[in-house]
């Protein structure tokens, strides 16, 4: 029996080495580890991966080279000492444990292992690297699985793929260091490869931070590989480092985006929302200073100057955060360009000496000067020469030259803010002496006297003030203040809790600084999350910015300009999911956004507007009010019904995006579609959609293109709706569906898998719409007491006192004038018409886009221009009708408040 065994094993590796595909059988002392959605590798008895399959069938491999014993076989663990090319495969002994497989050895004096078990739909990989010699090193340490994918997809983002046909190899990784060494990061948490069968990814896990890499090489297979450091000097891992890939496979018919969602199955913590609204974020100065303007007219909604903004904020009902460095400081000094290293070091203590806080914008309530000193002198970071790090370019930059015309040179030191440095240390400075709140009284309200410099607004001297902050928000999360660099500080890679990695211009274990910062963010973001508040940054959305920070981070801010990479914007938002991302560097320093534009600004503007509306990327501050209600309000309601990674349309055409918004199965049933023409030139497209997964099939839809209220062309085709428009170059359509009888907030064309027919009739004279204000005020007047206004003027001015009582929807019945007329009744032109009329007469009241939507055979809507209602993205009201027995139905509802209320419960 057990030559039978044995030669059944080897008929299976000759079967392997033909590269043929076969069963997943195992062959003699082989074992696996599966997922329960067919996905599996195969292990040999020394630990070599020597096959992937999917549902009981193997993949292709490159298996002419499995038979080649020693460090160049692939299909497995292999180490590389830090920065030198040559890979030593990792042979050990493979055992299965709980499901899965258990791997150890050791090689080139360290030791080795592994456990690669089920984790929900994928598999997980850890492992750990020990050094008994006890000897600083650094070791690149990878997985490969051996399979031949030539012709498959590549996915680099959501937005582009490669063919595989040529040598390779093929990366999506991005500079790691503001000083390249060579050092490179994978580009995304995840890198998928796929056909038009099948699927497979592997990555990094969010809640462990590496440095690592995927790759496809031709003949070898998909790998994955991480840089650690391994040092005597950390407390809680001495001569340890940790590493954890994820192996998953998924349906490949959105290629890259069916990755996507399957990695936010994995770690839905990552993607989690916490607010509530989305809007617009103003950092250029304090919202009281904005001139004859209101942050809720241009959807702002987050301000970052905590205390010192706070009258304005709660007035204009936005979200306070508190504002810090917690990881840098610009320090101001007397060097110009091109001084010695050693004399802006110089000049960086002595300023830390004399001056209190964050020198350039004299924070208030900071420690005292001498305090201060020392807790920099127990934070700055060093390299490699044991000396203080500055930024990348050793010397000093013009700071603000807006603010400080004369010329103002400052140093930016980046920080280490581990809570567990010696005192006092930055971590104090952020939690307890920021503008003297302390964290653990912010989180419950706390009361503070007056600040100097506070507006009229605030309480009168002497008073004080109750108040409760949203948040807390770090500035400058980017390689601008330090990201990118290497800590090699002693004391510092004492108290670490992440694993090291180690410098490629020098080979030796160092603290990432990305890393280095989640020793504060991540403990401050549980805090805050047990307590409803949120931890906002200023991140760039390109490189690495915010990665394995994403589940730690609530709302993104951009002070630049990235609103023409589109390619970038595309990688933020998969990153982050549907958490509300703004930028500044359209309207930020505007103080007068009812200023007159010139035609050629506002072109601009709405060009860019253009750009950043498929992410959902809102442009900050203020800017033409026009402009910034049309684009920024119908983000937020694309915002609400929540980004989608798969869309389910296709658009054949290689210069247009698409992104889906909403689900039609929740939410209210809203579907927005963005499609963006990313070339110079016009086209004229046709988008696929496909209903079933929606939840709107089989059945008539609604469909209408938001910013022009065009009509486009459109069919039913079984459960497919096709829609063809007309784009412009670098322009933007936004479609919204419904379904049939769903309110929506343009005139739009329905649909129908038949055309609705209308029975001539004679016009009848346009109705007088006061006529009709009655019913409307007496089947409201229950809900407000004994409150009866005598007209609809009171009405609404008391519903303005009143709405917050009244919660997010209002019944209209709009009963016996209209539904007696026997012609009315019949004709469904005539119902819309006076319809139509009594909600032209309620729209100047009201702001927002009406339209009622009269189900049966003859389907007709009616829409209204926008009002002059205040604060319109709070109270935007919306309106459907529907026929009930011999009476219309006209609902009166605010979206935005139902889908908060929906969230919430």
């Amino acid at each position: 029996m057990s030559r039978c065994r044995g030669l059944a094993g080897l008929c299976g590796l000759i079967l392997l080495t033909l590269g043929g595909c076969r069963a997943a059988t195992l062959g003699l002392g082989e074992v696996s580890a599966r997922t329960g959605d067919g996905l599996a590798l195969r292990f040999d008895a020394g630990g070599r991966v020597v096959a992937v399959a999917m549902d009981e069938a193997e993949l292709p491999g490159n298996f002419a080279s499995l038979l080649l014993p020693g460090p160049l076989a692939p299909g497995g663990f292999y180490l590389r000492d830090a920065n030198q090319p040559l890979r030593q495969g990792l042979l050990g002994r493979a055992t299965p444990i709980n499901g899965g497989v258990g791997l150890s050895g050791s090689l080139g004096g360290l030791n080795f292992s592994a456990t690669i078990t089920q984790h929900g739909p994928c598999l997980l990989v850890d492992g750990r690297l020990t050094h008994p010699a006890g000897t600083p090193r650094g070791v690149t340490v990878g997985l490969t699985l051996p399979v031949n994918a030539a012709g498959w997809q590549f996915g680099q983002s959501i937005s582009r793929t490669r063919t595989m046909n040529g040598p390779g190899p093929y990366a999506e990784w991005t500079c790691a260091d503001a000083d390249w060494d060579g050092r490179q990061i994978n580009r995304g948490m995840f890198t998928p490869i796929f056909n038009e069968k099948v699927g497979l990814a592997m990555g990094a896990a969010s809640d462990h931070p590496e440095i690592f890499r995927v790759s496809y090489l031709p003949g070898e297979g998909l790998s994955i590989e991480a840089d650690l450091g391994l040092s005597p000097l950390p407390q809680k891992f001495p001569n340890t480092a940790t590493f954890r890939f994820v192996i998953f496979r998924f349906d490949p018919h959105e290629g890259y985006r069916s990755a996507l969602a399957r990695y936010y199955e994995l770690f839905p913590q990552d993607t989690k929302v916490r607010v509530t609204r989305w809007g617009n974020w103003y950092a250029g100065a304090y919202l009281r200073d904005v001139k004859d303007a209101h942050a809720r007219d241009y959807a702002v909604v987050f301000a970052s100057h905590g205390a010192r903004d706070f009258a304005a904020s709660i007035k204009e009902g936005v979200y306070i955060f508190e504002y810090s460095r917690g990881h840098y400081n610009v320090v101001p000094t007397w060097c110009k360009p091109g001084a010695p290293v050693d004399e802006i070091r110089r000049a960086v203590r002595f300023f830390w000496t004399v001056q209190s806080g964050d020198s350039a914008e004299g924070w208030k309530r900071e420690p005292a000067p001498a305090t201060l000193a020392r807790m920099f002198e127990n934070c700055y970071t060093t390299g490699p020469d044991g000396q203080m790090r500055t930024w990348t370019m050793e010397g000093p930059y013009r700071y603000q030259p807006r603010l400080y015309p004369d010329g103002y040179w400052a140093v930016g030191v980046p920080i280490d803010p581990d809570p567990e440095l010696a005192e006092p240390n930055q971590a104090q400075r952020v939690l307890n002496w920021n503008f003297g709140v302390p964290l653990t009284e912010a989180a419950t309200g706390t009361i503070l006297p007056n600040l100097p410099g506070d507006k009229p607004d605030a309480p009168p001297p002497g008073q004080k003030r109750t108040f409760r902050l949203d948040g807390h928000h770090f500035d400058s999360w980017t390689e601008f203040a330090g990201r990118t660099l290497e800590n090699y500080r002693p004391e510092h890679l004492r108290v670490v809790d992440y694993p090291l990695t180690f410098s490629y211009a020098t080979g030796q274990p160092v603290q990432y600084h990305a890393f280095m910062w989640q020793e504060l963010v991540r403990p401050l973001a549980e805090y805050l999350h047990s307590r409803d508040m949120l931890l906002f940054v200023n991140a760039r959305p390109w490189r690495q910015s915010v990665m394995f920070d994403q589940a730690l981070l609530d709302v993104f801010g951009g002070a630049e300009r990235p609103e023409r990479d589109i390619d970038a914007m595309a990688f933020m938002r998969s990153l982050v999911g549907n958490k509300p991302i703004s930028g500044t560097g359209i309207g930020q320093d505007d103080l007068d956004p009812r200023r007159d534009y010139s035609p050629r600004e506002l072109a601009q503007f709405e060009r860019d507007l253009n750009i950043l509306l498929p992410y959902c990327w809102f442009p900050g501050g203020f800017g033409p009010q026009e402009l910034w209600q049309k684009y920024c309000f119908l983000m937020q309601e694309m915002a609400a019904a929540a980004w989608q990674p798969m869309t389910h349309a296709i658009v054949a055409h290689p210069d247009l995006l698409v992104e889906r918004y909403g689900d039609g199965r929740a939410g209210g049933g809203k579907v927005f579609y963005a499609v963006h023409n990313r070339s110079e030139r016009a086209v004229v497209y046709e988008m696929a959609i496909d209903l079933s997964p929606l939840g709107m099939a089989p059945g008539p839809v609604c469909a209408t293109e938001r910013l022009s209220a065009r009509r486009p062309e459109a069919s039913l085709v079984g459960r497919t709706l096709v829609l063809r428009s007309p784009l412009g170059a670098r322009r933007t359509d936004v479609f919204e569906l419904s379904r049939q009888g769903s309110p929506v907030a343009r005139d739009t064309e329905l649909k129908l898998e038949t055309t609705p027919t209308v029975s001539a009739v004679t016009p009848l004279p346009p109705p007088d719409a006061a006529r009709y204000a009655g019913p409307a005020l007496e089947a409201l007047r229950h809900r407000l007491g004994d409150l009866r206004p005598a007209t609809l003027d009171r009405f609404i001015e008391a519903y303005e006192k009143e709405k917050r009582e009244l919660g997010p929807a209002v019944a209209w019945h709009i009963s016996r004038e209209l539904a007696d007329h026997p012609q009315w009744k019949s004709d469904a032109a005539a119902l819309n018409a006076a319809a139509a009329d009594i909600a032209n007469w309620l729209a100047p009241r009201f702001d927002g886009f009406y339209e009622a939507v009269l189900p049966g055979p003859a389907m007709t809507r009616f829409a209204v221009a926008r009002g002059s209602y205040a604060q319109p993205q709070v109270w935007r009201m919306q309106a459907s009708a529907r026929l009930v027995g011999d009476r219309v139905e006209v609902r009166l509802c605010d979206p935005l408040i139902e889908s908060a209320a929906a969230g919430a419960q």
